[in-house]
Order: C-alpha cells, then sequence, then structure tokens
C-alpha cells in the first residue's frame, strides 16, 4: 500500500484506529465517558498513540507536509525530540493541498495543525479518545 500523500497516511491511521475501538477490549464498553481506560488498554495503546497516530501536520513547503507523532518524529519512528537524532523532515514528505483545510476543531498554528495537546491526550479516557477520533475524522473528510 502507497501512502504517499496526506490524505493517504490519515484515512489509514483512522481506519487502523477504528478496527483498534471495534476489538473487544476488556473495559472497554462502558457507560461513563470520563472513565480512565482499562490499565490493560493503556499500557498497550499508549505507546501506539504516542508514535504511530498522527499528533501535527507539519508544513514543509507548499503543497508538502510531514506527519508528525507526539515525540515530533514522523509517523512510525520511536523516540522522543529530546532523546534522539534529529531527522531531516523532507525525506518523509508526502504530498498534501496548497493550504490545509481549516477544521474548527483542530488546533491551526500557521499552515500547520494539532490534533492534540497534553490536555487532551487521546489515551487518558474514552471522551479523549472519542473526540481524537472526531477531530482526525472531520480533517480527513475536509481534505477530500
Amino acid at each position: 500500500m502507497k501512502l504517499d500523500t496526506l490524505h493517504a497516511q490519515l484515512d489509514f491511521t483512522l481506519n487502523g484506529l477504528h478496527w483498534l475501538l471495534n476489538e473487544k477490549v476488556e473495559g472497554w464498553n462502558t457507560t461513563c465517558c470520563s472513565a480512565p481506560l482499562p490499565a490493560r488498554f493503556t499500557d498497550s495503546v499508549k505507546p501506539f498513540f504516542r508514535f504511530m497516530v498522527p499528533y501535527s501536520i507539519q508544513e514543509l513547503s507548499a503543497g508538502r507536509y510531514v506527519v508528525l507523532n507526539r515525540g515530533y518524529k514522523p509517523l512510525g519512528i520511536i523516540g522522543e525530540s529530546y532523546s534522539t537524532p534529529t531527522l531531516d523532515y523532507s525525506n518523509y514528505a508526502v504530498a498534501g493541498p496548497e493550504k490545509l483545510p481549516d477544521v474548527t476543531s483542530v488546533y491551526a498554528q500557521h499552515n500547520d495543525r494539532f490534533f492534540f495537546n497534553d490536555a487532551s491526550s487521546p489515551w487518558v479516557n474514552r471522551q479523549l479518545l472519542r473526540a481524537y477520533m472526531q477531530r482526525l475524522e472531520s480533517f480527513v473528510k475536509a481534505l477530500a
């Protein structure tokens, strides 16, 4: 599968998250949205969220972007920004629109976008995870 466009990378991640959430995970189906996620779930998915799901999109040049994880590394690269060597983002650039769409729930800074912050980390509870999914879905739809 070729994930050489911004839309393809984000859509692939979104489909993976939908699959993950449709799995039968102990304690997931509860009526309290703000309840913490089960420890078993959190311990196994926190590294996944930190390194494999979009935290931000950074514009490198007009129509060229890199999708970054919470460690400010391209998706799938494990390491925190302070503990691993700086990478040349242009080696991970993908094609996208000249200007990224404005989606109300997605924080915009110049032509960069952020899907969550420390206060809204999707691995904390169900409500934040669902909100993250909605932001990502809205952004992917706006890209199409």
